[in-house]
C-alpha cells in the first residue's frame, strides 16, 4: 500500500516538474519586444471590444424606449430610430475593426494569444 502511495506520489512530482521545465523553456525563448507588441495590440482589442459592449447596451437602451415611447410623439420616435439605426451601423464598423484587429494579432505571431 505504502509502495503505490510513494509511487502516485513520484509521478505527480514528475508531471509538475516537466510542466515548470516546459513553462520556464518558453520564457526563455520568448523575446521581450514581441511580447510588448503583442500586450499593446490585445489591450487595444479588449479596449474596443469594451467599446461594443457599452455600445450593445446603448441598443438596447434604445430598443426600450422606442417600444415605452407613445405613438402620438411621432418626433422623439423618429429620432429614437435614427439613433437605433445608427448604433446599429456603429456595432457593425466596430466588429469589422476588431475581427480585422484580431487578424492582425494572429499575423504579428503572438504566442500563448487569447481571443
Amino acid at each position: 500500500m505504502r509502495f503505490y502511495f510513494v509511487l502516485i506520489a513520484l509521478f505527480t512530482l514528475l508531471q509538475i516538474n516537466s510542466a515548470n521545465a516546459q513553462s520556464s523553456m518558453a520564457d526563455l525563448i520568448t523575446d521581450p519586444s514581441v511580447s510588448l507588441r503583442c500586450k499593446e495590440l490585445i489591450k487595444d482589442r479588449n479596449s474596443k471590444v469594451l467599446t461594443k459592449q457599452r455600445m450593445k447596451d446603448l441598443l438596447k437602451r434604445n430598443e426600450k424606449m422606442i417600444t415605452k415611447t407613445p405613438r402620438h410623439k411621432k418626433t422623439v420616435l423618429s429620432k429614437l430610430r435614427l439613433a437605433y439605426q445608427e448604433l446599429r451601423n456603429e456595432i457593425y464598423l466596430i466588429n469589422i475593426v476588431i475581427r480585422n484587429m484580431e487578424e492582425n494579432i494572429v499575423r504579428k505571431g503572438c504566442p500563448g494569444i487569447r481571443l
